[in-house]
């Protein structure tokens, strides 16, 4: 009996050892695995300014002037009224609410620092616009990696930050640049939240979307459809979804309320963040019938640029949305073909066209390419990612949800690189997958999977998870 009890004495203690070692050996993985996080995070960020650096001094002189009509005729003087102690009011003396107060507000703090330097202010703005969009590259870098993993995760970053429709909003003032740091910065606390179930992850992202859509409208509805598709999350218990999804939208109401109280008090109605809600669908509408800068035309079909031209020729007798939404409703009835054939070609144009009408087909092209890379991507990421198929649900989504809100008004892929970045993810995910059944056959070296079998400090450890070899 003696001797048996030493026995199991001495099997205990040899299996607590090698509890030991294996718990050792997980932690040494985690810390490699953290330290490989921040050396990505390190070089995603240099490449990222360096690469912006590059475009910029590459690009023609004819180039780098600034074309944005609305900077000059309201954001520069709405900042410059600010700077001046006068408040949000336009060069009228009336409350600037053409557009949401985040980017006036922003370009004033631009102009101060920039004073205070002694540089000129379009420099600063374009010093700063590198460094947001490095930023964003990297939050690019974190939102793949809470959906996929850090081999995607990369290839995300690297094709968001050689993207060239992003990196051309860096060379002049362009609301987009903070929105896209901003919009990324609020689904990524949003994926931290879902993972890790954190209720302070929810409250930042629903205050980052307030801030967003006090830089750009189009983010007005977005934590509502992230709020019900957090309800139909299954994995989180009813009760804490509740509080999770009050919690986004109680941060972002709380952020915008004081701008809509200004706006109520100054119009006597609701306004939903700015008051160029009308004009910008009429923008859309009207298309056809305008010409560039240069005197470029978009390509449509003759009865949508007769439909546009009607459209314009009434365009001062409609002030609200609602008739707007009349007028087109009484133009469907009469000749629904053109109406038809308008929507499809917004819906088609959301991916291409561009305000000044300039180099469209050479765009198309090029997005074209992008679309294919990403459209595989999105089947091999239900088949490689089962179980985050929740979160690739949520940027299907969203990029869905950019897209028919640029349809409903000017529909330019301006509007729509912020969801084309979420679209790069997956075309990402294409990429991976073609290195992976190239370089390797096993998925768990892709992380796709538990520890992978084999001796561990001298003992054989089986997978945790079954793991399945991608065919491609």
């Amino acid at each position: 009996m003696r001797r048996k009890a030493t026995v199991t004495t001495a099997t205990t203690c040899q299996q607590r050892v090698r509890s030991h070692e294996f718990a050792e050996g997980e932690k040494t993985g985690s810390d490699r695995t953290e330290r490989r996080r921040q050396l990505h995070a390190g070089w995603v960020l240099l490449i990222a300014i360096l690469i912006q650096i590059a475009f910029l001094v590459a690009l023609p002189r004819t180039d780098r002037i600034n074309q944005s009509t609305d900077y000059v005729a309201f954001y520069a003087p709405v900042a410059q009224n600010i700077l001046e102690g006068k408040g949000l009011i336009n060069q009228d003396g009336k409350l600037a609410s053409d557009y949401p107060p985040g980017y006036p507000v922003y370009l004033a703090a631009n102009f101060r620092l920039a004073d205070r330097l002694g540089v000129a202010r379009g420099s600063m703005i374009i010093a700063t616009n590198i460094l947001l969009m490095a930023l964003s590259c990297l939050l690019v870098l974190r939102v793949a990696e809470s959906v996929f993993n850090q081999e995607v995760a990369v290839f995300s970053a690297l094709l968001w930050v050689t993207y060239l429709f992003n990196l051309w909003l860096i060379k002049q003032p362009n609301s987009e640049v903070p929105f896209i740091l901003l919009f990324y910065s609020a689904l990524w606390f949003f994926l931290r939240g879902v993972n890790h179930g954190r209720k302070a992850s929810f409250v930042t992202a629903g205050a980052l979307l307030g801030v967003a859509a006090l830089v750009r409208p189009i983010t007005l509805f977005l934590p509502f459809m992230l709020v019900l598709l957090l309800l139909l999350q299954p994995s989180i218990d009813l009760g804490r979804r509740f509080v999770y999804a009050f919690s986004i939208v109680l941060m972002f109401v709380v952020v915008i309320l004081p701008w809509e109280i200004k706006l109520k008090s100054d119009t006597d109605h609701i306004v939903p963040l700015s008051t160029n809600g009308p004009a910008s669908m009429l923008d859309g509408l009207t298309f056809a019938a305008k010409m560039g800068k240069e005197g470029d035309r978009a390509w449509v079909p003759g009865a949508v640029e007769r439909l546009a031209g009607h459209i314009r020729e009434n365009q001062r007798s409609l002030h609200t949305v609602g008739e707007v939404a009349e007028f087109m409703a009484a133009q469907a009835r009469k000749d629904p073909v053109a109406v038809i054939e308008m929507g499809l070609m917004k819906t088609l144009r959301c991916w291409y066209g561009t305000n000044a009408m300039w180099h469209e087909r050479p765009v198309a092209l090029i997005q074209a390419a992008y679309l294919l890379l990403a459209i595989p991507g999105i089947w091999l990421a239900r088949r490689r990612f089962p179980k985050k198929y929740f979160l690739s649900l949520s940027l299907l989504l969203t990029v869905i949800y950019f897209w028919a809100m640029t349809v409903m008004v000017l529909s330019i892929l301006r509007y729509m690189v912020p969801a084309m970045g979420i679209l790069l993810m997956f075309g990402a995910v294409s990429l991976d997958s073609a290195f992976t059944a190239k370089g390797s056959t096993n998925p768990e070296a892709k992380g796709e999977c538990g520890p992978q079998a084999g001796p561990v400090f001298g003992r054989n450890i089986k997978p945790s998870a079954p793991c399945q070899t991608l065919k491609m």
